[in-house]
């Protein structure tokens, strides 16, 4: 019988974790979206990546792929839960919220060749802790991306022209931003906005790979919250 009833124990802990597994959000790029890529470049006229690249040609080509998503959707209701919001839902629609343009400046940024992950951002000022932003729903919620570039990772905001580099144009990491919110030290330069937004002059907290926490912006659209796991994973890094 306790054979029986850890094998059963056994059998339920592995379909979790498969269908889980299986709820993970997908990141690949796909024939579709290479087209619809090649189509907001395009209009963008974004001027493809130089083969030997340097830092300043990375800065310029990220800004850049932000320039053409901003320009092609202005601000406007997101795509509807249980739905796509692929480069191609984007490029039609001509309009979305942060959720659906950090996702296609993601696919634009890795088909270039860059490592991307998705953060989604919670206004602690507003629910006054950490925890209440991240399991109740109603509060300030805000999809951002870092890019790694050669000198490391930086944040690129799909609703306003601003990256996170200093002054003297080196990346900074999300966590610098966030405490910097108090101490205000950091010289921010080198974007076109001139002063930061203020999703990063606020109280917030973060996580990496959370896309959504209801599971209806990504396919299997189920109760299981949108994550990647990859990405999730960065979450549990000291230096990330």
């Amino acid at each position: 019988m306790k054979k029986m009833i850890g094998i059963l124990s056994m059998s339920v802990c592995l379909l979790a974790v498969a269908y889980v597994a299986y709820s993970s959000v997908d990141n690949s790029i796909t024939a579709e979206d290479r087209v619809y890529i090649g189509k907001i470049l395009e209009e963008g006229g974004v001027k493809p990546m130089r083969k030997q690249r340097g830092y300043s040609d990375e800065i310029e080509y990220i800004k850049a792929v932000q320039r053409a998503v901003q320009r092609l959707a202005g601000k406007g209701e997101c795509s509807p839960p249980g739905s796509t919001r692929e480069p191609k839902d984007l490029y039609v629609r001509r309009r979305g919220e942060s959720y659906d343009r950090s996702r296609v400046i993601e696919k634009m940024l890795r088909e270039a060749r860059f490592q991307t992950r998705h953060i989604m951002l919670f206004s602690t000022s507003e629910s006054g802790s950490r925890l209440k932003a991240l399991i109740i729903p109603g509060f300030m919620s805000h999809s951002i991306t870092e890019v790694l570039t050669r000198r490391g990772w930086l944040v690129v905001d799909p609703d306003d022209p601003w990256i996170s580099v200093n002054r003297s144009g080196e990346p900074m990491l999300l966590r610098a931003v966030q405490s910097d919110v108090d101490k205000r030290l950091i010289a921010w330069g080198g974007t076109e906005v001139r002063t930061m937004p203020f999703w990063y002059r606020q109280h917030f907290t973060y996580v990496f790979g959370l896309y959504s926490r209801h599971g209806k912006f990504y396919p299997p659209y189920n109760f299981v919250p949108d994550i990647n796991w990859l990405e999730f994973f960065y979450n549990f890094i000291p230096s990330s």
